[in-house]
């Protein structure tokens, strides 16, 4: 058994071996390996792959995303926990908590996760050096019927009957058409125009580094970063398995922003598509023109014919919550985010809830 660990300066060079081209099962994707290295809070001296192997068959692996945290003025680098694999016939081994036990040891017990699996968390739990550093409450709308997507990854039995349940979806979303035109209708007349941007200009950056939001802090660099080197895609470029999804029919960012009447940036929210499912990684907006961002994001939605709709924003939660006639149904989500327990003793006192932003962590790339 062989722990091999892979540095940013030497990822390039293992990605494009011929170790990693006879994988059948590569450790990371094409995507992630431009975005880690084009990181810009990257940290040179630390891993960020964690490769275990029976000989020369790899057998699991553990990859870490760098970023900082800023409390009081001080900023402290850390890594979150992003992306675990175990081959199926060594589960159960300790192979995941060795490797576990060997990210913590390298990188000072710094670390935090969130967007977990629950084979994930359960190691996490039984290790006993995690804390709960925050929890937001969001809440998810339905606009349309997908219950072939929704129930796919639940059971195998639903993944062989998708096509019965797709079927269903024609049928549901055909009787609700109606009440798919009211809304549409609704929102043509009573929400505002939406002016839709592909990309961050300076006066979106100007909004961002006065109003990060996030104890995460992030600004220029970083949103041109996501942006520019983004972890999934709609063109498979890897024929070996890759165990995360990287590759969607439909993903993508864009930006709404909402004006004051001096035509100042009032509100703005980056949102991300991925498969009709709009989540906003980044939304700050002034508590005057919250209706108007609200009406703004439903009125897009509906333009984009996105299905779902998921946002931890808590003004605009609440906003959702009470709005009546909104989606087929709501459902409400949670979120936490773990820390390190000598992590979370070395930062001052904080006050909760603490300020996060949806796409905090990996979960604006996924």
């Amino acid at each position: 058994m062989l722990i091999q660990k892979i540095h940013i300066g030497g990822l390039l060079e293992f990605y494009e071996s011929s170790a990693f081209k006879e994988l059948p099962v590569i450790p990371i994707s094409k995507n992630r390996v431009a975005s880690y290295i084009n990181n810009p809070r990257k940290i040179d001296k630390l891993p960020i792959l964690y490769l275990y192997f029976d000989q020369s068959k790899l057998v699991g692996f553990r990859s870490i995303l760098a970023d900082t945290l800023k409390t009081h003025g001080t900023t402290h680098p850390f890594g979150w926990f992003s992306g675990s694999w175990v081959h199926p016939d060594y589960r159960r081994l300790g192979i995941a908590t060795l490797l576990l036990r060997e990210v913590l040891k390298d990188w000072g017990f710094r670390m935090l996760f969130t967007n977990y699996a629950p084979a994930s968390k359960a190691l996490y739990d039984k290790s006993s050096f995690f804390s709960l550093f925050e929890e937001r409450k969001g809440l998810r709308l339905y606009f349309r019927f997908t219950l072939a997507e929704l129930l796919e990854s639940k059971h195998l039995f639903f993944k062989k009957s998708k096509k019965v349940w797709g079927v269903l979806d024609s049928i549901l979303n055909g009787i609700f058409s109606p009440y798919y035109l009211w809304q549409k209708i609704r929102l043509r007349i009573h929400s505002p125009d939406v002016p839709v941007f592909d990309k961050l200009d300076e006066s979106h950056y100007s909004f961002i580094n006065k109003h990060s939001g996030s104890v995460f802090n992030r600004t220029q660099p970083e949103y041109e970063w996501i942006f520019k080197y983004p972890w999934v895609k709609t063109v498979r470029e890897e024929t070996a398995e890759y165990p995360f999804s990287h590759v969607a029919r439909q993903f993508g960012y864009f930006v709404l922003t909402t004006q004051d009447p001096q035509n100042g940036i009032a509100g703005l929210a980056i949102g991300k598509i991925r498969d009709g499912h709009v989540t906003f990684p980044y939304l700050e907006v002034e508590e005057e023109y919250l209706k108007t961002m609200a009406d703004q994001i439903l009125k897009h939605a509906e333009q984009r014919r996105c299905t779902r709709l998921t946002v931890y924003h808590p003004k605009m939660v609440s906003y959702f919550q009470k709005k009546r006639g909104l989606g087929l149904l709501k459902k409400p989500m949670i979120q936490h985010y773990f820390i390190t327990k000598s992590f979370l003793s070395e930062l001052p006192v904080l006050e909760h809830p603490l300020p996060l932003q949806d796409g905090d962590g990996d979960c604006v790339f996924t």
